[in-house]
């Protein structure tokens, strides 16, 4: 499962958030994890331009979701 620049919604500021998740939290960015119990995730930046900002992740209740900015 993946998701590429083509396919990501980003906010006004071209930042964005993606959530991996069982179920459809009803927001853009979403993976499904498909039933696994554990996984990985890996970030590739090829021919970036600029500084290149460092994902962050926090693991957060499926409920709460929304309210992560």
């Amino acid at each position: 499962m993946s998701i590429n620049r083509a396919q990501t919604v980003t906010d006004k500021d071209g930042s964005f958030r993606l959530v991996v998740a069982h179920q459809n939290p009803g927001i853009a960015n979403w993976l499904d994890t498909e039933g696994q119990p554990f996984g990985l995730m890996f970030w590739r930046f090829f021919l970036a331009e600029g500084e290149v900002v460092t994902p962050t992740c926090e693991v957060v209740k499926l409920s709460e979701v929304d309210s992560i900015v």
